[in-house]
């Protein structure tokens, strides 16, 4: 195995090693590296059978690999029962002589130190709404809202608008790079659901078909549209229009005790998934860091 610059990637080799890869996930395409992550590299063997991209910042001369914003997991891909000993063992030591600190969210629990920190929300086959999404959807029944696939342009000004708001740890570059990927993104593989009042936007939630699955991306409504139960009716909305496709519904997830509750609420079910974490970085590396994380 070795690691290429992103510059030198064959994207289409690696993007169809992605696609032909029925357990590759939907974050490992260069296009959402390209734009989500501030730098990253291939970790890859010479004939692009098997790899893994590898997201990386460096910082005051210390190389780390990351998991960026907007990217759930980065994993495998190619990777079987038959190499996956000997890749691991090989991958940890290149990544090791190359990065000074990681901390990588997986999918699956290949590397030798990963942790079982997390969890995303899946629902399969029929919805099930408990009694709080039931009351939101009715409500919103009542009121003179209406659902229907608009522009993402009409509703990602809402939703950056609500992520900044909401997510403390997010800065501009982050946003930046959010809505230029979703600009980029092949318009007949997304679906934006808008809450409207006659013609004004209010609100809308972004999900992206891929394989089997269709995965929620990020959403957000008007205050008077939440009130009236926005969010509950446009997700509703949503679910319904994945499951009648066949697809499986993946909510995007989050340890978020709110989030979770609201994925719940239409009977998602948690998945785990995991960190590697590990830190040779210099003292003076991890005493800077520790000062910063405890002013934030």
């Amino acid at each position: 195995m070795k690691l290429i610059p992103k510059d030198t990637i064959d994207r289409a080799r690696w993007d169809s090693l992605v696609l032909k890869d029925a357990n590759a996930s939907i974050y490992c395409q260069s296009l959402f590296l390209d734009h989500l992550a501030e730098n990253w590299m291939l970790l890859i063997n010479e004939d692009y059978s098997c790899g893994i991209p590898i997201p990386f910042t460096v910082r005051l001369g210390v190389k780390g690999i990351y998991t960026p914003n907007f990217i759930r997991t980065v994993d495998w891909v190619g990777l079987t029962e038959n190499n996956r000993l000997e890749t691991i063992a090989q991958a940890e030591s290149i990544l090791k002589n190359n990065f000074k600190l990681a901390s990588l969210r997986t999918l699956k629990n290949h590397f030798s130190t990963s942790s079982d920190e997390w969890v995303f929300q899946e629902l399969e086959g029929t919805i099930k709404l408990n009694s709080q999404a039931k009351r939101s959807c009715k409500k919103f029944q009542k009121s003179d809202l209406t659902i229907e696939l608009v522009e993402l342009n009409t509703v990602l000004p809402i939703v950056s608008e609500e992520l900044m708001e909401k997510v403390v740890s997010l800065r501009t570059i982050d946003i930046q790079r959010f809505e230029s990927f979703l600009e980029s993104f092949p318009e007949a593989k997304m679906k934006v659901f808008g809450t409207k009042r006659k013609d004004e936007i209010l609100g809308g939630l972004i999900f992206i078909e891929w394989k089997n699955t269709f995965h929620y991306v990020k959403g957000g409504a008007r205050k008077e549209a939440k009130d009236q139960g926005a969010m509950y009716a446009m997700m509703e909305f949503a679910i319904d229009y994945g499951l009648s496709k066949g697809l499986k519904i993946d909510f995007g997830g989050s340890n978020v005790k709110g989030v979770r509750q609201f994925n719940a609420a239409f009977g998602g079910v948690d998945v785990p998934y995991f960190e590697w974490k590990w830190d040779n970085s210099p003292f003076w590396f991890k005493t800077l860091k520790a000062l910063k994380n405890k002013r934030n």
